[in-house]
């Protein structure tokens, strides 16, 4: 199944507690939709996976790490069997969403080189651990670098 395949609604349930709000972003095994909890309103980005089981090992990943570095897991697990179409059956992660922009359409302001060595120095941080818990991370790249304001 294509990561393209998969658009709002992913499912009619009443079992599945999220309700897509918008797709925003796809990678080479999922597609990531910003969702909100249909209980609780909780902004999440809910990601789906498009080809079988990639996303049980980040589950069990985000739920051990501290959340320092990345959003909390929220909620994960498989679509119900009334899912539309490509969906059905796929596993899914929650996470908090990352209030901020995405590196890649972000102008630095200011002092522009200073600004670089700062968002360089956090990721590397960031990534640096990562490896110490063990942790390969495997799609660094700008539009996976959100700029929240915090650390």
């Amino acid at each position: 199944m294509a990561a393209r395949d998969l658009s709002p609604p992913l499912a009619r349930s009443g079992a599945f507690p999220w309700i897509v709000l918008e797709r925003v972003g796809a990678g080479a095994t999922a597609v990531v939709f910003r969702a909100t909890h249909a209980t609780r309103g909780q902004l999440a980005a809910l990601k789906v996976a498009t080809c079988v089981g990639p996303l049980r090992g980040e589950a069990t990943l985000l739920a051990r790490l501290p959340r320092r570095w990345g959003p909390a897991l929220l909620d994960a697990g498989t679509l119900p069997d009334d899912a539309v179409g490509a969906a059905r059956g796929a596993s899914y992660i929650a996470t908090e969403w990352a209030q901020g922009a995405a590196l890649a359409p972000t102008e630095l302001r200011g002092n522009r080189e200073r600004a670089a060595a700062v968002v360089a120095h956090g990721v590397a941080r960031g990534l640096a651990e990562l490896h110490e818990a063990g942790v390969r991370h495997g799609d660094v790249k700008p539009a996976n670098i959100i700029l929240s304001g915090r650390d």
